[in-house]
């Protein structure tokens, strides 16, 4: 704490404090910074010592641990109107699915009126074609209309454009998987009701990493 001193024989600093003992053969060389411990000091403190080596240092851990789903990574299907499960072509859960890849059938009496309102429009908006603008526009918002309730429902754009070239409504819609991963959970069965937005035929899917 203060100045540099030595004494032949243990004593204390005016703080109170013990002199380090140093002993034969252990004074420190001029300019040399160096540390040294006593054996007897090692031998107490357990060091041990072996010639340097390059290895690869690892150590295993054993933990017990949860894995959850990456709530980024989890797509909900669900249809938006009321309707029958017609087929089922995924029907396990953990099954693994690739995008675009068929999920479920079903059957809705308001989609069928749907398509068909938005055929008859489009055909009507053919048909006007040499009417006069305020009848063409009339009939142009309904067919929009009727294309803007389908889409909502989430009607492909394949299908939207085969019912307005043949005008044929389908009887059924086919939902398809958005993306490749595992069906976490499955609700449907096939020949059941459903109502829009109920777990009931809720589908949830889990993307793959990578």
């Amino acid at each position: 704490m203060g100045l540099p001193d030595t004494s032949p024989v243990p004593k204390k600093d005016p703080m109170g404090m013990d002199y380090i003992a140093v002993y034969e053969g252990e004074e420190p060389e001029a300019g040399n910074s160096q540390i040294k411990i006593s054996v007897d000091k090692v031998q107490k403190l357990g060091v041990r010592s072996e010639p340097v080596a390059l290895r690869a240092l690892d150590k295993t851990i054993s933990a017990a641990g949860r894995i959850e789903v990456d709530e980024r990574r989890v797509y909900t299907i669900a249809p938006k109107f009321e309707g029958w499960v017609e087929r089922l072509y995924v029907n396990v859960t953990g099954e693994p699915v690739s995008r675009g890849q068929p999920l479920f059938e079903v059957y809705s009496p308001e989609l069928v009126s749907a398509q068909r309102e938005y055929a008859i429009a489009t055909q009507a908006v053919k048909a006007l074609k040499d009417a006069d603008a305020s009848s063409q526009a009339s009939m142009k918002r309904l067919a929009d209309s009727s294309l803007m309730r389908l889409r909502n429902w989430d009607i492909s754009d394949e299908q939207v454009q085969a019912l307005a070239q043949t005008g044929e409504a389908l009887r059924t819609l086919t939902f398809r998987s958005p993306v490749s991963g595992i069906v976490m959970e499955k609700k449907a069965m096939q020949g059941m009701r459903f109502m829009p937005g109920k777990r009931s035929i809720r589908s949830r899917i889990s993307r793959r990493c990578g």
